[in-house]
């Protein structure tokens, strides 16, 4: 073991002094070295104005539980979740803000399936945004461990 990590080591010093050519091409012309610098500080400067105009989005959010689990979630909650959703967004220049809360208690829409004439009614009852603002559906008993849509 001795021998191979020094003999790992000295291969490690040869390359380290070796002179490599890094790039097979001749070095770029001034010219276009300069257009893809400005290249570079637009793209800078198009990503700063994006994260000017950037997004704050209005969020309406829907907590439906069965009568047994009534109770069990908290406006905290929801607030915790937009918090979270504010800082993995922040980034990105994209915020939300939260609207409104309903709890409903509606046994057929807690334990609605993706895609069921249950959810589409739920979602028909519920919805207050507009298609540019974001609504979210929790439901307690979703088949399968969704926790939403």
């Amino acid at each position: 073991m001795k021998f191979t990590s020094f003999t790992l080591a000295a291969a490690a010093a040869a390359v380290a002094t070796a002179e490599y050519t890094r790039c097979a091409l001749d070095e770029p012309a001034e010219s276009v070295v300069a257009e893809l610098n400005e290249a570079a500080r637009v793209g800078t400067a198009n990503l700063e104005v994006s994260r000017m105009a950037a997004a704050s989005i209005p969020v309406y959010v829907h907590v439906v539980t069965t009568s047994a689990k009534q109770g069990r979630y908290s406006q905290t909650m929801i607030n915790n979740q937009i918090a979270t959703m504010n800082d993995a967004y922040s980034g990105m220049g994209i915020s939300f803000r939260l609207q409104t809360t309903d709890f409903t208690v509606n046994n057929a829409w807690a334990a609605a399936d993706l895609g069921s004439s249950a959810e589409r009614s739920m979602k028909a009852a519920l919805k207050k945004g507009r298609y540019s603002e974001l609504d979210l559906y929790f439901a307690t008993d979703i088949p399968g461990g969704t926790l939403g849509w």
